[in-house]
């Protein structure tokens, strides 16, 4: 793509202290089956690693953005900002995109201009090797016994097409695959599953809902996607598009954290949207229980009584005749006034 020519695609790279990955991410971009005009955005959240050496191959071809290290989400908006494409593919910086990923989501956001994101599977990669093929389908759809598969079919009322039916490259063995299509906020409230760095998102729906939360330090994507389902349409197109590193540096491997953000979405996605609430009155008392109990039990974890017993209250009274919140805070209670009594 010239510097002259607009692109479709605007490829945003978050990039903080991942040198030694962020090359082989951009490759994957290059590498891309499509003849749309695709851009590659980097971001430097501050980075204080070689990145610069790591991005020297890339000058001219790549635009590079500057910042102090503020956050991923913080820097997703600053990409998207920064960004001259109709369509946003957020990239982590040390993950490898699939070569069909920008062909199949931009052919399903061209033939339906009301949805705001195509999100997709994508697969856990190891050392190099696949450890799993659907980590969506590898994740519990959260406090609710029920299949990821079974979730979609309801959540989406059965309806979809095929892969095949997009007319672009992608692999024979996809092409049975399903694409969803519909308005589901519902579903994308109940878990984390539309993760924006194997989604597409229309750019103009993004900044309409204002971007990324900057106070969120994890699960950014769960918030934006939660916006994303209130406001629009959006489709499920079930491919995994991209292979997802996991490495020991890794934010997402600080529980805490986790459920400090999950409650951060239910109170300031869910809890003020008082229409979900309206159609959805035992979905959201489900969904507000579960995050609750779980910041609780994170701080009775680390000992801090005062947010655990105020967490679990509000779990108990969400759900006031499930036994685990009153538990939970009743040996909350006993095991602070034991710590206290063996500490005087």
């Amino acid at each position: 793509m010239t510097s002259m020519t607009r692109p479709k695609i605007s490829a945003v790279l978050p990039v903080h202290n991942l040198a030694a990955y962020v090359g082989e991410a951009i490759e994957s971009v290059f590498a891309q089956a499509t003849d749309l005009p695709v851009e590659i955005v980097v971001v430097d959240d501050g980075s204080t690693d070689d990145l610069d050496a790591a991005l020297a191959p890339y000058e001219g071809r790549i635009r590079l953005v500057r910042q102090r290290n503020a956050g991923v989400a913080a820097a997703s908006n600053a990409g998207v900002r920064a960004a001259r494409g109709e369509y946003i593919a957020i990239c982590d910086a040390d993950d490898v995109q699939r070569p069909w990923r920008f062909g199949a989501q931009a052919a399903i956001l061209d033939q339906d201009h009301e949805l705001a994101q195509v999100f997709s599977d994508l697969s856990t990669w190891v050392d190099g090797e696949i450890t799993v093929v659907s980590t969506l389908r590898d994740r519990p759809m959260g406090p609710f016994e029920k299949s990821f598969d079974d979730a979609l079919d309801e959540a989406f009322g059965g309806r979809w097409t095929t892969v095949g039916d997009l007319g672009v490259p992608v692999p024979e063995e996809f092409r049975d695959r399903r694409i969803y299509r519909g308005r589901v906020p519902h579903l994308i409230a109940v878990r984390h599953v539309a993760w924006t760095a194997v989604s597409m998102l229309r750019r103009e729906a993004v900044l309409a809902v204002g971007g990324f939360d900057p106070r969120m330090r994890r699960w950014q994507d769960w918030y934006l996607s939660s916006r994303l389902s209130q406001a629009y349409p959006v489709a499920y197109l079930d491919v995994p598009v991209s292979l997802y590193r996991q490495h020991a540096t890794q934010l997402t491997k600080r529980p805490k954290l986790g459920a400090q953000m999950q409650k951060h979405v239910t109170d300031h996605v869910w809890r003020t949207d008082h229409t979900f609430r309206a159609r959805h009155p035992e979905l959201f008392r489900e969904l507000l229980h579960h995050a609750a109990i779980r910041l609780g039990a994170a701080h009775v974890r680390d000992g801090e009584w005062g947010e655990a017993r105020s967490h679990l209250r509000e779990a108990a009274g969400a759900r006031p005749g499930r036994r685990e919140a009153w538990t939970a805070l009743a040996r909350a209670t006993v095991m602070h006034a034991t710590r206290r009594m063996r500490g005087r």
